[in-house]
């Protein structure tokens, strides 16, 4: 929480002028808390130990509830305003100082919690007792929150780490060991391919010839019934700042930022082995890692590490629907996260380390048809993902307590898909083409604290395109890029799988 620079220079010029002798309160601190409430410290010159007055905030009034006795300095303020001729006012700190003009009275604090506080324009006043009379000519003072720090900094660090923690599971699950790629592709066989003789062409009740739609079938020289791979990935991913507009109970628009900017880099990995059972059916395991590196600018940033295993099941039948291919697969991912938080709060940095974990079932089929050498079409999948994060407590200036969080996703997709497999002296290279729209079900966007959140994109683009080349040695490599492009979040994946099978 901080006040415009130019707010605070003409805010600074106006309590300047106010008189010591009419009035005593000559600063003011707060601290934003979790849930939307603000609490305010009024700095005053009195001789009294108990707490008198009220804080008119917005034109209501808020009896002072606490009293600090004896205190020329407070530090870790989310914002303050001061009379400069009594107090000074550091903004990186946090801090308000009193100053000693040798007049003798004493430094002492009147304190109150104002809830509900939202983003925006408010006001201050004074009350009609010289206790809490502000020293403003006028009696008022304007400013604005725009809660980037304090407890609205704290509930933007849950929004960032629940929909990141959605970003993690999809990343490290993602097509592990090219199976969805190759299926889209004929599921070509690597191992000693070669060119089955083209069949007899068949002829009609006339005697006439029919063209075969399909390309020589490609035969395996020799059965290889395991796999054993590897893939390296990275991700990266800009969340974009959403924020929540309403007007309050006189008319006044008022926004306020329920998702900071965010930048997500993903570096991760998988490894793991397949059983072709025939040529239809296979099952495979994995066990996948990624670190996380999350920016939240002015927020903060935070550090996640994954480990996630994945067993799965695939199948491919030829010439199921006439003359197209069908495929279908599914996998089940377990993952476990862990988070290392830096906040930045009025007072410094306050840290967390929570954990969590997801469960994820994803479910893919689609439609293959040959046209010469080229196969095409449609693929579908479901993805449903259900995770949690731990409560937990900072350590630092300005700590806050976090309940557990819970994230969800529930997402269709829906695309069409381009393959050329081509037959080499080596084996068979695969460059590939896809576009898919996605839509997500789980559109809930509440946060911690009872604040909104940031929600994911209802609807984004996914384009993609990669090349796999699978050698008659039995040895294959993919190369697969992919870019999600939706109006909230704008991601790129670029991945490297390695396999041998035997």
């Amino acid at each position: 929480m901080k006040i415009k620079k130019e707010t605070y220079a003409m805010l600074a010029a106006i309590l300047a002028t106010g008189s010591i002798a009419d009035a005593h309160i000559v600063a003011l601190g707060w601290n934003a808390l979790p849930g939307g409430s603000v609490q305010f410290s009024a700095l005053h010159w009195h001789g009294n130990s108990e707490p008198d007055g009220y804080l008119l905030f917005d034109g209501v009034e808020y009896p002072f509830t606490s009293f600090i006795w004896d205190t020329p300095t407070i530090t870790g303020f989310d914002g303050g305003l001061i009379n400069s001729d009594y107090a000074t006012w550091t903004p990186g700190s946090g801090t308000i100082n009193a100053v000693d003009t040798g007049d003798g009275l004493q430094t002492n604090w009147l304190t109150v919690t104002v809830p509900n506080v939202t983003g925006g324009t408010h006001t201050i006043g004074s009350s009609d007792i010289a206790l809490t009379e502000w020293t403003l000519d006028g009696d008022l003072a304007e400013f604005e929150f725009d809660f980037t720090g304090g407890g609205d900094s704290a509930a933007l660090l849950s929004s960032t780490l629940r929909l990141t923690s959605i970003s993690v599971a999809r990343r490290v699950t993602r097509d592990v060991g090219d199976r969805l790629f190759r299926m889209r592709a004929g599921r070509p066989q690597a191992g000693g391919q070669q060119a089955a003789a083209a069949p007899a062409a068949a002829t009609d009740a006339k005697g006439g010839m029919v063209q075969s739609s399909k390309s020589p079938i490609m035969m395996p020289a020799e059965t290889r019934n395991w796999e054993v791979y590897g893939t390296v990935f990275y991700f990266t991913e800009d969340q974009d700042q959403q924020n929540l507009s309403a007007r309050t109970a006189n008319g006044a628009l008022v926004t306020r930022t329920v998702h900071p900017d965010t930048s997500v880099d993903i570096f991760g990995g998988n490894a793991g082995f397949e059983y072709r059972f025939n040529n239809r059916v296979s099952v495979g395991l994995a066990v996948g890692a990624s670190t996380t590196d999350v920016d939240m600018t002015t927020i903060g940033s935070s550090d996640i590490d994954t480990l996630a295993l994945m067993p799965y099941v695939s199948y491919y039948q030829e010439d199921l629907l006439g003359a197209a291919d069908f495929y279908a697969d599914a996998l089940y991912a377990y993952g476990m996260n862990e988070y290392d938080t830096r906040r930045l709060s009025g007072g410094g940095i306050a840290t967390g380390s929570p954990d969590g974990d997801f469960h994820q079932i994803e479910l893919t089929t689609g439609l293959n048809y040959a046209s010469g050498s080229l196969i095409h079409g449609p693929y579908a999948s479901l993805r449903w993902l259900d995770g949690s994060i731990d409560g937990y407590t900072e350590a630092g200036p300005g700590a806050a307590i976090y309940p557990s969080a819970d994230f969800e996703s529930l997402a269709t997709n829906l695309g069409y898909q381009v393959s050329y497999p081509m037959q080499l002296a080596g084996g068979v290279l695969v460059p590939q083409a896809r576009a898919a729209w996605e839509h997500e079900f789980e559109t809930d966007a509440t946060g911690a604290f009872g604040l909104p959140g940031g929600a994911v994109d209802d609807d984004l683009a996914i384009l993609g395109t990669g090349l796999g080349y699978y050698l008659n040695s039995g040895w294959n490599v993919a190369l697969d890029y992919e870019a999600r492009l939706g109006s909230e979040n704008q991601s790129h994946y670029v991945g490297l799988k390695a396999g041998y099978e035997f």
